[in-house]
């Protein structure tokens, strides 16, 4: 529901001023790089044990399916406001929430129990399973997109089950590993105009406004 406001001059002038050879940024006070630190304290992943995706036959999910089977709610969040700025580095719709969560909805209703009804599920299971079910859209779209964004891997379903009991995976580690060959991948692109390289560019942004201040903050009333 987030969106990302930046500004393609900083961005451009980020990949410009970044040697692919050392993964690091050429700056006015020496070189700077992404650390799984930095990861730690800007996107919140944890740096312990190491987390990987199962390799061997990829089975995906589609994620406009799943959402339509597991999401039978109303909206959490109204239709965002358009906003009026002549500043063209932001966007026209903020899609920015208050961050507050109105828990007004819970119990669930007939509707939204209907899939847990469905597969079975005891009740005394069903937050459990819904908390599973929302990590498992949030690892393959968020945190660790794959070149079929709109697809969950099935493999990480058991990682998901695993994270709602309280297993502590280290995230970070693949994250940096992603950025860093998603970075490497767009220095040796041939034409840039058609660059179609996929890396999670939002722990980017949040690494470059904490270093180099260059983003704002969202005013709300």
């Amino acid at each position: 529901m987030f969106t990302y406001d930046h500004n393609e001059n900083v961005l451009q002038a980020f990949c410009e001023n970044r040697c692919p050879s050392t993964n690091t940024v050429s700056t006015f006070v020496g070189e700077l790089s992404f650390s799984l630190w930095d990861l730690r304290t800007i996107g919140g992943l944890r740096v312990h044990a190491f987390y990987r995706l199962t390799k061997g036959v990829i089975n995906e999910v589609s994620i406009r399916e799943w959402t339509k089977f597991w999401f039978m709610g109303p909206r959490k969040y109204v239709e965002p406001s358009l906003r009026m700025s002549k500043n063209h580095t932001k966007p026209r719709m903020n899609h920015d929430p208050s961050g507050n969560m109105d828990m007004s909805f819970l119990p669930r209703t007939e509707e939204e129990n209907a899939p847990f009804v469905e597969l079975g599920i005891e009740e005394s299971f069903r937050d459990d399973t819904y908390l599973s079910t929302f990590l498992a859209h949030w690892l393959c779209k968020f945190v660790l997109p794959n070149k079929k964004t709109d697809y969950i891997c099935v493999s990480v379903f058991k990682v998901a089950g695993l994270m709602t009991h309280g297993e502590i995976f280290s995230l970070a580690v693949p994250v940096l590993a992603n950025i860093y060959r998603g970075l490497g991948d767009i220095s040796t692109f041939s034409n840039m105009g058609a660059c179609d390289i996929l890396l999670p560019i939002h722990y980017v942004y949040g690494w470059i406004c904490e270093y180099f201040e260059t983003y704002y903050r969202v005013t709300r009333p």
